[in-house]
């Protein structure tokens, strides 16, 4: 049987949570471009038969369709006109909500609602699809009710009502930081905490990370024992938002106290490679999620590399050689993802992560001490007197850390492509493939013809900017007064910068004028709107919609537009 021929896998886990990502992104591809996601596809395949033949070929086709299917029965849904709506996000823009476990924008008559929230609602679902984003569309809500609160939204005003509590004695200030670090109430964090955190590499330190979840399982299993841990750390989990970072940490430590009892090894590449498995099947979106992305690269680096960094490091002291070695092996594949995301990089994580981790694993745990004694105001205030001061201490060494803050370097997406090259080659070329050192001098000329750009692009940036680039013109096009212009210039390699033109011309047919906030682009007799915002447009022009984050750069070839995914 096909079947048998699996246990000549070692560890097969991998290669269905592998699967499962060829299929997520294999779907949203197709839905896009089916030519070019079948050709993808088959190329995978074609090289599984060729190293592994066509019995392994055919079980990993078998899950990959599965995962294709999964896509498929979360975003072919349409909502009826009336549905019940747990409210997920409330920004000043826009509110969001899950429907039957799907996201959805919601629109309309919508009175002062809260995270956590259950509301019935009636109205029209319009279906625009946005998989990069997990949502299914839009519901214009004509008239909403108030439903009786379950267990998760119960969970979700308590801590609401703790967070207020603490605010009381620490301030609100304190609370926030407090809140985000022991239970990821991050509603209300300040943006300069979260500056500091994101410049010392701590931002994972604002949001329930497998860090929080490791020392919250870590103790209470020694209070609780190994039978009872698993349902009250699974509270946990639902109290602090259910982040997929969380999910993944607790699914890895749940393997880790089933492998004893069952008598079984933990392998921890396996119970990674099946929590992911278990996120993509209840959130097929997560593979596009930044905060899945870095979770996993960060934990796999820590598997494959911690205990070699931790054997080169010998000659330094223990706590600074397990702390620096956990530091860069977290770094060594998360790397290109942070930097196609944020834009820059600094080694000020490597002094953040060694001090201030400590005093972060305190916050943890007396934060949702907090938590538990919330009913008892001698203790709980005993408690909020110690967190002020812990707090203070925190201040004053992220007040000393700036004085020795290392420099931010600004890379863009070329840096991270070059990385992975390198990795890539050095990998295989340790395996024995020695004509793979000609790869990255392929990889080299493809970026130099990629700036050089022969064939007029136009790039979208968020922080507030439009990139331009023909022919060795990079054109840089800021749409915001307070944009960083310095940091863009870098990120874009620009050799011109213009603060919202009413014109600009490239090439000989091609050009980008201003409408209002917006800009038009002009190719020959063809005008198309520029959209950055998710908002109603009637508009006479074709629309280029950046907002709904499947692209954010685009090919202008003579008769039409090509967006890059």
């Amino acid at each position: 049987m096909i079947l048998n021929e699996y246990k000549n896998i070692v560890n097969p886990m991998p290669y269905i949570f592998g699967m499962f990502i060829l299929g997520t992104i294999t779907y949203k591809s197709f839905y896009k471009y089916q030519w070019l996601a079948i050709f993808i596809a088959s190329c995978f395949f074609a090289l599984i038969y060729f190293l592994k033949g066509i019995k392994i070929t055919l079980i990993m086709m078998l899950f990959f369709v599965v995962a294709v299917i999964n896509n498929s029965f979360y975003y072919n849904y349409t909502p009826g006109v009336t549905e019940k709506v747990t409210i997920t996000s409330v920004k000043p823009y826009s509110v969001s909500g899950e429907i039957n476990r799907r996201k959805v924008y919601l629109e309309g008559k919508l009175d002062k609602v809260k995270i956590g929230e259950r509301i019935l609602v009636r109205g029209e679902f319009i279906s625009e699809l946005e998989i990069a984003r997990g949502n299914i569309g839009t519901f214009n809500i004509v008239e909403n009710k108030k439903l009786k609160d379950n267990f998760t939204s119960k969970l979700y005003k308590i801590r609401e009502k703790i967070f207020y509590s603490i605010k009381e004695k620490l301030g609100w200030r304190r609370a926030s930081l407090v809140s985000s670090i022991a239970f990821g109430y991050t509603e209300f964090l300040d943006e300069d905490d979260k500056e500091n955190m994101k410049s010392l590499g701590l931002l994972h330190a604002v949001s329930v990370s497998g860090l929080h979840m490791a020392l919250v399982y870590g103790v209470l299993r020694k209070i609780f024992g190994r039978k009872y841990t698993p349902f009250i750390a699974l509270l946990y989990v639902l109290f602090t938002g259910a982040a997929l970072s969380t999910i993944r940490a607790y699914i890895m430590l749940l393997c880790t106290s089933l492998a004893t009892p069952l008598r079984r090894n933990y392998n921890p590449t396996a119970g990674l490679s099946l929590a992911g498995v278990i996120i993509l099947i209840m959130k097929p979106y997560g593979a596009f999620e930044i905060g899945f992305i870095l979770s996993f690269l960060a934990t796999l680096g820590i598997i494959l590399f911690n205990k070699k960094l931790n054997k080169k490091l010998y000659k330094l002291p223990k706590f600074l050689r397990e702390g620096l070695s956990l530091t860069l092996s977290a770094q060594i594949l998360s790397f290109p993802a942070l930097v196609l995301t944020f834009k820059e990089f600094s080694f000020n994580f490597i002094i953040g992560n060694i001090i201030l981790a400590p005093v972060i694993s305190v916050i943890v745990l007396i934060g949702n001490l907090l938590v538990i004694t919330w009913w008892m105001p001698f203790i709980f205030n005993y408690l909020c007197f110690i967190t002020y001061y812990v707090t203070i201490v925190m201040d004053k060494i992220i007040d000393l850390l700036e004085k020795f803050m290392l420099p931010i370097f600004y890379f863009n997406e070329n840096t991270s492509f070059m990385y992975l090259i390198l990795l890539m080659s050095g990998y295989f070329y340790k395996k024995g493939y020695k004509k793979i050192v000609y790869m990255p001098f392929i990889a080299i000329i493809y970026i130099m013809i990629s700036i050089y750009s022969p064939i007029p692009k136009l790039k979208y940036y968020r922080e507030g900017a439009y990139l331009l680039s023909y022919k060795g013109d990079r054109i840089l096009i800021t749409l915001k007064k307070d944009a960083d212009f310095k940091r863009l210039e870098k990120i874009c390699i620009a050799n011109k910068i213009y603060n919202s033109p009413k014109n600009i011309k490239i090439g000989e047919n091609i050009i980008l004028r201003k409408n209002g906030d917006d800009f038009i682009l002009q190719n020959l007799n063809k005008e198309y709107l520029l959209k950055r915002w998710r908002e109603k447009n009637k508009s006479e022009y074709d629309i280029i919609d950046f907002s709904k984050g499947d692209f954010n750069e685009i090919i202008i070839l003579k008769d039409e537009v090509v967006p890059l995914d």
